[in-house]
């Protein structure tokens, strides 16, 4: 059983007010003898502060929540993100907590007001990156919820990757290596969808900045209806046999870039690197089929790290809009990329 003021009151021989005052950092108050006395008291009746209760009553909880979407499709996080995040929040002495919930728990407006006593945080790393429900982020800056936005464009408080760039430097690479056709290739998002994330827009941006600063014709590859995954090594398969097929291929993703690899392997008898060069966007060491795939790298640790510290920085001044902070890709030579044959 917990030991209790009362207990202590009797065994110092005080009062339960004077207890509880010199116990909740209010020592400062009462003689030192007297604090002397409740704090021997306490040590050998072996008493533990209830920190539930006392954050409960202060209303500061030494944690935040990475608040994400039931609906994992608008809430992904990359493998190393999580990590990245209690980083930045242990070098404070703060904890992190998880929590995942329905649009209609997030747009309520009896509970968002709530939130952070609800979850026990002092403030949110809100990890929703695409479709996000305009009535939560109106409540959440209606209610001065201190929060930073991961992976999403906002004109503050938020950090995100810079996939324009990334994209512009992957497709440079390649040309430099003497590849001139070149195509954008993106097998994950369809060109009907609403709303996607902006590194669907900003690669694709990034890719058509750098072929039309070379001179060159972009060329898109994409999909405008839902596909199968099994089907996505048919589809390649059509335009690397084909008679214009690129030698060189910027993906948006490992989930476009493996169908694009398997098709020319198995299907156009084509070798990557020798005849066609590929090239994605993914965390560090990602590895397909035993062949390291050349990566602009997501820096996913950096990420939840830096969303980490900004909402540190949030707490401090929740009034004051912090400015975005961008992060770049780096390059990861990997496998797969090589000179066009011939050149």
């Amino acid at each position: 059983m917990p030991v209790t003021l009362r207990e202590i009151a009797l065994q110092s021989g005080v009062s339960m007010q004077t207890v509880s005052g010199v116990l909740n950092a209010k020592g400062h108050l009462f003689r030192p003898e007297t604090r002397a006395k409740v704090i021997q008291a306490a040590e050998k009746l072996g008493y533990r502060p209830n920190g539930w209760a006392k954050a409960m009553r202060g209303g500061k909880f030494k944690a935040a929540a990475l608040l994400e979407s039931t609906n994992t499709h608008l809430s992904y996080h990359l493998p190393g993100l999580i990590a990245g995040v209690q980083a930045g929040l242990s070098a404070r002495d703060l904890h992190l907590v998880l929590s995942s919930m329905p649009d209609e728990t997030l747009t309520d407006t009896g509970y968002v007001p709530r939130i952070l006593r609800e979850l026990m945080a002092d403030g949110l790393i809100i990890n929703y990156t695409n479709r996000i429900p305009a009535k939560m982020t109106e409540l959440v800056e209606s209610y001065h919820i201190p929060s930073i936005w991961l992976n999403v464009k906002r004109p503050s408080d938020c950090v995100y990757l810079q996939d324009y760039a990334g994209a512009q430097s992957a497709t440079i690479r390649l040309q430099e290596m003497g590849h001139r056709h070149i195509a954008y290739v993106d097998y994950h998002n369809r060109t009907t969808e609403s709303d996607p994330h902006y590194s669907v827009a900003d690669r694709q941006a990034g890719y058509i900045s750098a072929m039309r600063g070379a001179g060159l014709a972009p060329r898109l590859i994409l999909l405008d209806r839902p596909i199968k995954p099994a089907d996505r090594i048919d589809l390649a398969a059509q335009w690397l046999t084909a008679p214009d097929c690129p030698t060189a291929v910027v993906a948006y993703s490992p989930f476009t870039a493996v169908p694009v690899m398997l098709a020319a392997m198995m299907k156009a008898n084509k070798q990557v690197p020798r005849d066609l060069s590929i090239i994605t966007f993914a965390e560090p060491h990602l590895t397909e089929m035993g062949i390291p795939l050349s990566l602009m790298l997501l820096p996913a640790f950096e990420l939840g790290q830096t969303a980490a510290e900004l909402l540190i920085t949030k707490l401090a001044d929740v009034a004051q809009p912090l400015t975005p902070r961008m992060l770049p890709l780096r390059f990861e030579p990997g496998g797969t990329i090589a000179p066009p044959r011939g050149s």
